[in-house]
């Protein structure tokens, strides 16, 4: 497998929201590892900010595909750096972030794990999954695991994931939430 360490990204995210090393999945990412990431997008807005919801994964933002033998390991640090014109700061109604993906849509992530450390102590509100944040759309999360300490200011904590109307089966979570 692949194995990508020590990585600083500062996406621009200008019109879905979506940030991962991947933003959108669609196909296939197998035996990725990711170790010790800071994760800084730049997020541009250009519209009333009052609904806006965000979703960002290590591997990927949204996942419609497949992710297989996959792992973040080592220190996450997530910070959100806001630019426009009308000097909101605050104006997203939820940041969905997984360790592995935002949102597994309808995708498949399996046999994958998050054993590291993630901080998130930016103002805006929070859910956080240990694999994904939401699973919707038919998403199927199987043999997956957490075993990592999150730490963030605000929000939700989940192990595997914060929110399912999927199938999540045979994974576990032995990490630390705070």
């Amino acid at each position: 497998g692949f194995i990508i360490s020590d990585a600083y990204f500062t996406p621009n995210i200008e019109s879905d929201y979506v940030a991962g090393l991947f933003g959108y999945n669609n196909g296939e990412i197998k035996n990725l590892g990711c170790n010790a990431f800071s994760f800084s997008p730049i997020i541009f807005v250009y519209k009333d900010p009052t609904f806006i919801d965000g979703y960002i994964g290590s591997i990927a933002g949204v996942n419609n595909g497949v992710i297989s033998d996959c792992f973040v390991t080592g220190t996450l640090n997530l910070s959100m750096n806001i630019k426009n014109d009308d000097g909101f700061r605050n104006f997203f109604n939820n940041i969905f972030f997984g360790n592995i993906v935002g949102v597994n849509d309808g995708g498949i992530i399996e046999k994958s794990f998050f054993s590291g450390k993630l901080s998130f102590m930016d103002d805006y509100y929070q859910r956080i999954g240990g694999i994904a944040s939401r699973n919707t759309n038919g998403g199927i999360i199987r043999n997956c695991y957490n075993s990592g300490n999150i730490l963030v200011k605000q929000g939700y904590l989940y192990g595997i994931v914060e929110e399912s109307t999927g199938i999540v089966e045979y994974c576990y979570n032995t990490s630390i939430l705070s």
